[in-house]
């Protein structure tokens, strides 16, 4: 298929996880342990913004380091740490427990930037972290205080978005990716393997003639707002969701046969909440690995 342009890696970028309205929070379960048995058992982002993300932090301390010991959090992107941080660290007890960080961005902090990952660190108070967790959080950040309108400006497709570096498995994966009439997505793998990707599983096709059909139970997502949206947030929702469709067009390598079964699908009944929820999955099943 042909490779992605440029602004569409920004976008995607900025679509994971940066739909506050539409997801607020995941659960990633990961361990780091050291020799002394300290750890970080468990991460879950409970809370997020377009400028703070908040985390419960599960972890097992042994007391080797003593009793003032914390636990913090910063954005970065790949192995660099961005200077644009705050943070309210979570204090750590002896043994097996839980705390609270709270990320947000600096006042220094450009009006809009993005980063890769979240690194959760535990560190004596003063000192250099002892344990560190980095882990795969794609979002936008926004300046406190910065205004909604300018943002709008911002996503909407202009053709001068800057060069980013691709999302890895999405440019030049040689996956050619389709959306069939019934709205489920049909991906084509270079060794000749099929997957027909839908709500709640998925059909795959090898072509040694075996075939797999895993299917999966997914939470209940939360229900979109009833009421409208006000003028402001109906244009900067509209945008995202405008966003979303020039995505599913550019992973689909402009077919429009696809394009116009996903529209044909998604209806014209929905509202904004709902076409951004839809659009966001389809996007996702097309990004399957």
């Amino acid at each position: 298929m042909t490779a992605a342009p440029d602004c569409v890696s920004n976008m995607l970028r900025r679509l994971l996880f940066a739909l506050p309205l539409v997801v607020t929070a995941y659960i990633l379960t990961a361990s780091v342990s050291m020799a002394d048995g300290d750890r970080i058992t468990r991460v879950e982002v409970v809370s997020e913004s377009k400028n703070e993300v908040r985390l419960r932090v599960s972890y097992l301390y042994s007391g080797s380091h003593g009793a003032d010991v914390f636990v913090s959090a910063r954005m970065a992107q790949g192995e660099a740490i961005f200077p644009y941080y705050a943070y309210t660290p979570g204090r750590v007890k002896t043994g097996t427990g839980t705390t609270i960080v709270t990320l947000t961005t600096a006042a220094s902090a450009p009006a809009l930037f993005t980063s890769d990952r979240l690194v959760v660190e535990m560190y004596v108070g003063g000192a250099e972290p002892f344990l560190s967790l980095p882990f795969r959080h794609l979002k936008t950040w926004m300046r406190p205080g910065t205004a909604l309108q300018p943002v709008v400006t911002l996503v909407q497709p202009t053709g001068t978005v800057p060069a980013v570096p691709a999302p890895e498995g999405v440019e030049g994966d040689g996956v050619e990716r389709r959306i069939g009439a019934d709205g489920s997505v049909e991906l084509r793998y270079p060794d000749g393997t099929v997957k027909h990707v839908f709500e709640g599983g998925m059909d795959i096709e090898y072509p040694d003639g075996r075939s797999m059909h895993p299917r999966y139970a997914s939470a209940q997502p939360p229900t979109p707002p009833g009421a409208p949206p006000d003028t402001l947030h109906a244009d900067w929702l509209q945008a995202e969701s405008d966003e979303l469709l020039d995505i599913i067009r550019t992973l689909v390598a402009g077919d429009e046969a696809s394009v116009s079964s996903y529209l044909a699908m998604e209806g014209p009944h929905r509202s904004l909440y709902e076409r951004i929820d839809l659009r966001t999955k389809t996007i996702r099943f097309l990004l399957t690995p």
